[in-house]
């Protein structure tokens, strides 16, 4: 390590995200120029606490990141059927946070930023119609220790941001935080709004960092594993993946929550067109996972709702994830490692990958995958339409879409029968049935 870094570095610990919501600066001494980012979404339920958080400090990242469901501060009446809570009990679930013992000792000595999900919300898969947003906004901005006065309390319509997180000199790293809640809107698909559309185009547009890492609270990359689950629309997905194509960036990493456990994912045919894959990690379940709620989880997840875009099995132990970087001579010889650990801290999953695997290299898409692709995203929408947002006009497309199959298909399968008939063990039965039979003469 030479000593014009050294000189150059600075430590943030224990502090407030940054006033400006931009720069974080590591210190590189102690983990041999290593940079630690850890994250993790679902935690603050009542009746579920526990001490992950000690695993967390042991770890000891230089940057922890919340994606979503910091807190539960909605009420569950029912298995499946949560309600929107008063001011006052949503304030007491973000307290039950703030207050757990482990978390407490960790927030102490360590940066902690964040954006919220559906929970810390205060709306079980809400959007932009939830009536309390601007006062649940505050809430959840106090309780991150965002500073008062910022951009992001005043101006922004959300809690999204981003944050520069880099070692002096060395490889660059933001991490971009977005909001998929404020201004979802369920009847055009569109996720992020247009204010928040505009801001993370001039982000990927003004800056030159060399990994970006971006965390949404829900999943944008697995669209066609269970419908049960939240994920972006196709039309979304599509404009994110136009995004990062237009401005040609290297570096692009997922992150991701809610699902109640954790995994890896990858998209196998380049679908933004950039010249590499696109990965994400999803890390879900911190106090709580499908396994601790649903009976043979597990199994459901593997051998009932596998995703495409798998690269390692699912995780249904209590987790938190990580994204470690070792900065090499070279900036392609950069090592990215992505890892699953559980409730000990112990890496229970892990991949690696050079920085040399993740550089732009514009290349034409490929039309007829990507329109095969666009046609699954478009049945398994109508499907979740249909089954999670009991939504009508869905079920009626959902209806219209097989009727239009059935015709269109109608003729091949009577071909089909009639190439059967002309070759089973009983022509003549078949024949009648078809109304193709010829008298004798």
């Amino acid at each position: 390590m030479n000593l014009a870094l050294l000189f150059l570095v600075f430590v943030v610990r224990g502090l407030p995200p940054p006033p400006n919501g931009r720069i974080v600066l590591l210190d590189p001494i102690a983990e041999s120029r290593r940079i630690k980012i850890a994250f993790g979404s679902c935690f603050g339920r009542s009746g579920r606490e526990n001490d992950i958080f000690d695993s967390v400090l042991r770890y000891s990242p230089h940057l922890w990141a919340w994606i979503g469901d910091f807190t539960y501060a909605d009420r569950r009446i029912l298995p499946t059927i949560w309600v929107a809570s008063s001011m006052r009990e949503a304030e007491a679930m973000y307290n039950f946070t703030k207050q757990n013992r482990a978390y407490r000792g960790f927030e102490a000595k360590h940066t902690v930023v964040g954006v919220w999900d559906d929970h810390d919300y205060g709306c079980n898969n809400g959007d932009k119609r939830f009536e309390k947003k601007a006062e649940m906004k505050q809430m959840f901005l106090d309780y991150i220790g965002e500073p008062m006065g910022t951009e992001r309390r005043l101006n922004r319509s959300g809690v999204y941001a981003d944050y520069e997180v880099s070692l002096a000199g060395e490889l660059g790293v933001r991490m971009i935080l977005l909001d998929v809640r404020y201004n979802s809107d369920p009847d055009s698909g569109d996720v992020l709004g247009e204010e928040q559309w505009a801001w993370l185009d001039r982000v990927l547009g003004e800056t030159k960092d060399d990994l970006y890492l971006i965390a949404s609270g829900i999943q944008i990359l697995p669209v066609d594993g269970m419908p049960f689950f939240e994920h972006w629309s196709s039309s979304s997905r599509a404009r994110l993946l136009s995004t990062i194509r237009r401005h040609s960036k290297s570096g692009i990493v997922l992150l991701s929550g809610d699902v109640h456990f954790a995994q890896l994912y990858r998209s196998f045919d380049d679908p933004a067109g950039i010249g590499y894959p696109l990965y994400e990690l999803c890390s879900s379940g911190m106090t709580h996972t499908c396994a601790t709620d649903v009976p043979f989880c597990s199994t459901f997840l593997r051998h009932l709702a596998p995703s495409s875009y798998a690269v390692t099995q699912p995780f249904d132990g209590l987790n938190f994830g990580t994204v470690e970087i070792y900065p090499g001579e070279r900036k392609s010889d950069s090592v990215i490692k992505f890892q699953v650990r559980n409730y000990d801290g112990k890496v229970v999953q892990e991949y690696e990958l050079t920085y040399g695997e993740l550089e732009f290299a514009q290349k034409p898409q490929a039309t007829m995958m990507m329109f095969n692709r666009t046609t699954l995203h478009f049945v398994h929408n109508l499907i979740d339409k249909v089954i999670v947002q009991r939504d009508t006009v869905g079920y009626f497309s959902l209806l219209g879409l097989v009727f239009a199959a059935a015709i269109i298909l109608a003729p091949a399968v009577h071909v089909a029968i009639k190439v059967f008939a002309s070759c089973c063990l009983f022509p003549r039965v078949t024949r009648l049935a078809l109304g193709t039979h010829r008298s004798s003469a």
